[in-house]
């Protein structure tokens, strides 16, 4: 933290001094060139479309187990309406909120940052362009409505705490609508991240580990799906192994690629990776995370990715499975194993047969994608 504020101020005062060099108006005219020809770009990008409406629709897990309808297998949908050189993301149909579950999204911080990212990554690729100027002229041509009250916007004070895994899970539907506009631009879905908060008591205080489980792109046209990366939105770094075992009663014994763990296609989908975490004391473990209960990346030119699963096993004990976010207090006493594995991605253009899930290999305890370690799995 102390860091960010340095940054910060070393980035206030060199533009103070920018703006002392070349005159305030000469600065405000050079930011107001630059943001317009962004937009500028971004129109023309637009414009190349073919005019039309496009929808799309994932169904994201919500809460499985609740005995409650309204919280499980929930509904997002996207039609992306293309008029001349704008964009119209309208996320009318998407499910009703969660009152009572931090699952809902914010409309400004989730939504816009989902989509924004979404069609600029899809309409003005930087490999193909090379650099874009990032700044609000990319923005002015896109609008973002959603129905009030409804997951994508929902009412004061349903909470929103879990809003990331939907939002990327937004982008996603976002990019599947698009996919029927410019099939060629699009990435064949994505295998969502996951989050899962490990914690316990060692020496009488509480310690507390986040950790953001990598997910993978899926093919495209000419390129393979990136492996085990942050998807979409996220900004986030894992923490070196060395950092965690210092600091903390966990120990990092595995960390590797799911090598073969994509289906078949011209372009194969990216790998996830698999961690394996022991606990050195008593522990728990909260996890956040989408699509135990559907395929990414379900379309006619791509083969399904694979679902995650869950599981947890002790030293001794058989491995317990899970299809749901869940909580669980005392996961592990000493030497119990929790383990990571992330999901495959989904393949693009000329597929084959999906492929068939994968086998549980080990009886330790995993957290990972679809199968391949034993216990705990996650997207």
């Amino acid at each position: 933290m102390e860091a960010q504020i340095a940054a910060a101020r070393i980035g206030a005062e060199r533009l103070v001094a920018l703006i002392e060099r070349y005159g305030y108006q000469r600065f405000t005219a050079a930011c107001s060139a630059v943001m317009d020809y962004a937009e500028r770009l971004m129109r023309q990008a637009i414009a190349a479309l073919p005019d039309g409406d496009y929808t799309a629709r994932t169904m994201i897990d919500g809460f499985v187990d609740s005995p409650d309808p309204k919280k499980r297998h929930l509904r997002i949908v996207a039609t992306v309406r293309v008029r001349g050189d704008q964009i119209e993301v309208d996320l009318t149909g998407t499910a009703d909120q969660v009152a009572d579950r931090p699952i809902n999204m914010l409309f400004e911080g989730t939504d816009d940052v989902a989509v924004w990212l979404t069609v600029r990554s899809v309409l003005l690729d930087t490999a193909a362009r090379g650099h874009i100027p990032m700044n609000d002229g990319l923005l002015r041509p896109i609008k973002i409505t959603a129905p009030l009250g409804s997951l994508a916007k929902p009412i004061f004070p349903a909470p929103t705490i879990a809003r990331f895994c939907p939002g990327n899970q937004l982008g996603d539907t976002v990019m599947k609508a698009l996919a029927q506009a410019v099939p060629g631009q699009v990435s064949a879905g994505i295998g969502d991240l996951k989050v899962i908060a490990f914690s316990g008591m060692r020496q009488g205080k509480h310690w507390v580990h986040m950790e953001i489980f990598e997910g993978s792109y899926g093919g495209r046209a000419g390129l393979d799906g990136m492996d085990a990366v942050d998807t979409l939105y996220a900004n986030t770094r894992n923490d070196p192994i060395k950092d965690i075992e210092s600091r903390l009663p966990l120990r990092v014994v595995r960390y590797e690629l799911r090598d073969g763990a994509s289906g078949a296609g011209e372009w194969r989908g990216g790998l996830g990776s698999v961690r394996e975490f022991v606990y050195l004391s008593d522990g728990g473990a909260s996890v956040e995370g989408e699509g135990t209960s559907s395929h990414p990346g379900d379309s006619p030119a791509a083969s399904r990715g694979v679902r995650p699963s869950c599981g947890l096993s002790g030293e001794t004990e058989a491995a317990r499975y899970f299809r749901r976010k869940f909580h669980i207090c005392r996961s592990a006493q000493a030497s119990g194993l929790f383990v990571s594995a992330r999901p495959a991605a989904v393949m693009a253009t000329r597929l084959r047969e999906h492929p068939s899930e994968y086998a549980v290999m080990s009886p330790t305890a995993c957290c990972r994608w679809k199968g391949h370690a034993a216990t705990t799995q996650s997207r």
